[in-house]
């Protein structure tokens, strides 16, 4: 039976009050020295895909971590992560702060990015029969994954599971979000499984998740661990509300034998769920339709990369009035999405995968597409529309 910890802390803690934090969780689930041996090389994988505060493991519960993996006298411990796409790790490293802590605590600072790569084959694998793995992740003994609570557009919830996605090469991560991210992320966990799971839940992020205009950070002053990563993600999002089953990836891990989802086949120590649960906790809509700001506003969803869906809110934001002005709009995003009628107008298709299927005219270029050059499509779409109706 899986055992997972739930440590509330005060309101807004501080640095020290954090490591007892981290140090209570770990303790309750049988401590470092169950998972790290003497000698031990242990990898320790935070959530650092930007440099914004908000929507990365907080650099003192990293510090923490660090402190704590110590006291079981590993032979080295590294500090790996690869950025969000498109964003430089290092600068990630030096912007964040964890660079510094690095040097200070003397521990090795990788990143993933530009990590030598192995081929491995992925038991079961759905999306993935072979998988590209950097070296140093394989080869080391034990893996310390240290996840921040957040919503996400696409996954619901972003926690242990998913968080290890930050391991894998930029060209696995796409590949995964134009078939299946939450298969996907089913099949790397069977390739690359932490040993320790510790929830960064001090600052979580509500909303439509990271990187959105509507994204919001949420004061939740807790701590949740387990050695279990599917048990954990399955504690936490049932803390926000969600029910485990909901969110895919966990329910697909689960299926795959890579831990439990139920929660009665587990042993909470530490705080009760109910007693610390969010019963306000916002998540992100069930599709993106839910999105639109007005009904003369569609959107086709055709399986987009989280990049073009955070794009949307920016662009209605922008376009706020103008949008009160024209019939109707369109807007099409993701490899998959089709034009709901032939020789319908006011479309919009946005990005690279869709070059094939939009006019010139209604056609956004850009992987993802930049927010302003998406606005200045529709306000040419709402020039021609006009002009149309003065005819």
């Amino acid at each position: 039976m899986p055992v997972v910890s739930i440590v509330k802390g005060p309101r807004s803690p501080s640095e020290r009050q954090i490591y007892r934090m981290v140090y209570k969780a770990v303790k309750l689930v049988g401590g470092v020295e169950s998972i790290i041996e003497p000698g031990d090389r242990v990898l320790v994988k935070p959530n650092l895909v930007t440099s914004v505060p908000e929507e990365i493991t907080d650099p003192r519960v990293i510090k923490a971590v660090i402190l704590l993996v110590e006291k079981a006298n590993p032979g080295e411990v590294i500090l790996g992560e690869g950025s969000l796409a498109g964003v430089d790790t290092e600068d990630v490293f030096s912007e964040t702060g964890v660079r510094r802590i690095a040097e200070e605590m003397g521990v090795k600072l990788v990143d993933l990015k530009k990590a030598e790569l192995v081929e491995v084959d992925v038991p079961g694998g759905e999306i993935f029969k072979k998988i590209r793995v950097p070296r140093i992740v394989i080869e080391c003994d034990v893996a310390v994954n240290v996840p921040v609570l957040k919503t996400h557009v696409h996954t619901l919830l972003t926690l242990g599971l998913k968080n290890m996605k930050g391991v894998f090469p930029e060209r696995e991560r796409r590949i995964m979000h134009f078939t299946d991210i939450n298969k996907g992320i089913a099949d790397y966990v069977t390739v690359v499984k932490p040993d320790l799971t510790i929830v960064d839940a001090i600052v979580g992020l509500e909303g439509l998740g990271p990187h959105s205009d509507t994204g919001r950070p949420r004061e939740i002053d807790m701590i949740v661990a387990g050695k279990d990563v599917v048990a954990v993600d399955a504690v936490c999002a049932k803390i926000v509300g969600v029910d485990p089953e909901e969110v895919l990836h966990i329910k697909y891990a689960a299926r795959r034998g890579l831990g439990e989802i139920d929660l009665g086949r587990m042993e909470i120590r530490g705080e009760r769920i109910e007693d610390v649960a969010i019963k306000d906790f916002e998540i992100p809509p069930p599709s993106l339709g839910a999105l639109s700001p007005l009904p003369n506003v569609k959107i086709v969803d055709g399986s987009p990369c989280s990049a073009c869906v955070w794009i949307l809110p920016k662009v209605f934001k922008l376009l706020e009035s103008d949008l009160k002005k024209i019939e109707k709009l369109t807007i099409l995003v993701g490899p998959k999405a089709r034009p709901p009628a032939e020789g319908e107008e006011g479309l919009i298709f946005v990005g690279n995968c869709l070059k094939g299927f939009g006019k010139e005219e209604g056609y956004v270029r850009g992987c993802p597409p930049f927010t302003g050059d998406v606005v200045e499509r529709v306000r040419r779409l709402l020039v021609s529309h006009d002009e149309s109706a003065t005819r």
